[in-house]
């Protein structure tokens, strides 16, 4: 891996030595164009995550993302990846492309971490003398792709004009550099994620809707970590074999109360959490009391209240229960309730009568 560091000093040590500005501008243009690279995709650390934790725990969601995974891997379509914040979308975009078969490179890119002006390059790259600091020839991420998958994560940032140039690659299989007027054919599936409602995007105007279509033709859904708690030991287990003091174990107890958290964080709270527990640690055992001093008051498990006359009947649960399952079943499918209605197990239109029932939303 390239050091910035040494990048830095080198630049520095050009422009010291009082050497030709066009040779401290290539210099400079490197540590740019390296520390881009670092930043929008961290290949070396997705891999070391892969290994520890990728897919890990028997839960139904998970057994269904694998199985989801195994069925969409060996195509060529492009795949939208859905989920909460920290669920692991990159993750499971790599394990989509391991799975694939493909030659070529798994290369990742956060659209919203660089800035508009700089993405186009960054994507497509550029030919010399494209614009001011063009100094010499670039390949974009596509071309480092060829062969293999691009993971565009947080996809609905993309300005409208770039969405423009991403559906021609995805349609054509062929992309043209900044200043370029040749093009150039590539070989590349995408998978995209997003926390934006790409839906809601299309109809504000905001993102294409051609764009949009071309995007979901495979979708993987990933539940958010309160709705598979059983994985939560494997997750701990798998987290603290990673720590350098890996000996310590949690209790029964600490486990169980990280099982009664909520986690809006999902799977990288989680292990931040374990992290902070085995650095803060006196002890090799973790239990419970300590435990709940480190988690963030916003996953904190509520005390149980006393039940009431209320809360004891079966009819009024019940209710609960149905208006709760639709609930989580439309949030999993980002709103659209004929997915919703499949994952319950129900036809659209009693879903439609229950969520006018107990007042919920979603599209259709």
């Amino acid at each position: 891996m390239v050091d910035p560091d040494e990048s830095i000093r080198r630049a520095i040590r050009l422009a010291l030595d009082g050497k030709e500005p066009a040779e401290v501008e290539r210099a400079i243009e490197e540590l740019v164009e390296r520390t881009l690279r670092l930043a929008a995709s961290p290949l070396a650390q997705g891999e070391r995550e892969v290994e520890v934790s990728r897919l890990v725990g028997d839960s139904p969601a998970m057994s269904e993302l694998r199985a989801t995974i195994a069925r969409v891997a060996p195509h060529r379509s492009t795949v939208l990846i859905r989920g909460e914040s920290g669920t692991g979308k990159e993750l499971v975009a790599r394990a989509i492309h391991d799975a694939s078969g493909r030659a070529g490179r798994f290369v990742a890119v956060n659209c919203g971490a660089i800035p508009a002006p700089l993405l186009e390059s960054e994507l497509f790259g550029h030919k010399k003398g494209a614009f001011t600091d063009a100094v010499r020839d670039r390949a974009g991420l596509f071309e480092d792709a060829d062969g293999g998958t691009l993971f565009l994560d947080e996809v609905g940032e993309l300005p409208l004009p770039l969405q423009v140039k991403l559906l021609r690659a995805i349609q054509e299989s062929e992309i043209r550099k900044v200043g370029d007027t040749a093009t150039m054919r590539i070989d590349v599936r995408v998978v995209a994620a997003t926390l934006r409602d790409l839906e809601a995007e299309v109809k504000s105007g905001r993102f294409r809707e051609d764009l949009y279509y071309r995007l979901d033709v495979l979708q993987v859904m990933i539940a958010p970590l309160r709705h598979r708690i059983e994985d939560i030991p494997a997750l701990v287990e798998a987290f603290a074999a990673r720590h350098p003091d890996g000996a310590a174990r949690f209790t029964a107890a600490a486990i169980d109360l990280l099982q009664r958290a909520s986690w809006p964080g999902n799977v990288r709270e989680l292990e931040n959490t374990v992290e902070r527990a085995l650095v803060l640690a006196e002890t090799h055992e973790i239990d419970a009391p300590f435990l709940a001093t480190v988690l963030a008051p916003s996953s904190a498990p509520a005390e149980p209240a006393a039940d009431t006359p209320e809360e004891l009947s079966i009819k009024r649960a019940t209710r609960s229960l149905e208006a709760d399952l639709i609930r989580r079943a439309l949030e999993a499918t980002g709103g659209n309730r004929t997915a919703a209605a499949r994952l319950l197990e129900i036809s659209h239109r009693a879903l439609l009568y229950k969520i006018k029932e107990y007042g919920l939303g979603g599209r259709n």
